[in-house]
């Protein structure tokens, strides 16, 4: 910007908007941060870093009610929570509620819905942090699922439709417990 640095904008705005800045500069790191920008990328961005910020937005957008709409706006401006993931060079947006598992193949995970599955480059650890704790659960080391679409249980394995996940060892007493069946079985 030729006449302000994005830092001497931000400073300007009464009513700041939600803001995300990218640039070459750790420098200004703390300014920006001091004017309560919700995060700082620096070039060059990765992918994974990129999403992360992006959901970040998502997740404080779901959390913020505008103040000055109708309930009939409001109805119109909300939208149902979604992730985006990269698929041959095209962001995808998938929502949350069509999510049946995730399921984790090495660098790659596959995001399993009813209509289709979708395959791209990420770590299911990276996944798992951009997604609501209320509505998933992870339950293997290659496996997160959709809580509301779990169809049936057991201590060993998790079923959604015709689909047996199995529980990990080091996960049952958490997926258990937070299932409600902590001692039942």
């Amino acid at each position: 910007m030729p006449e302000l640095t994005g830092l001497e904008f931000m400073n300007t705005l009464q009513n700041p908007p939600s803001v995300i800045f990218t640039t070459a500069y750790r420098n200004y790191a703390i300014d920006a941060f001091e004017l309560d920008v919700l995060d700082y990328l620096l070039k060059p961005i990765t992918f994974e870093r990129f999403c992360k910020a992006i959901n970040k937005f998502y997740k404080l957008l779901s959390y913020k009610k505008p103040e000055t709409l109708s309930n009939k706006s409001i109805k119109q401006v909300e939208s149902e929570p979604f992730i985006y993931i990269k698929r041959n060079k095209t962001m995808i947006k998938i929502l949350l509620k069509d999510i049946l598992f995730i399921e984790s193949l090495k660098d790659y995970i596959r995001i399993h819905t009813n209509k289709d599955s979708y395959m791209t480059k990420q770590q299911i650890s990276v996944t798992e942090k951009n997604l609501p704790d209320e509505r998933f659960i992870r339950v293997h080391k290659l496996y997160i699922v959709s809580i509301e679409k779990i169809t049936a249980f057991s201590p060993n394995y998790i079923s959604i439709n015709d689909k047996n996940i199995p529980i990990g060892k080091s996960y049952k007493a958490y997926v258990l417990n937070k299932l409600n069946y902590g001692k039942n079985f």
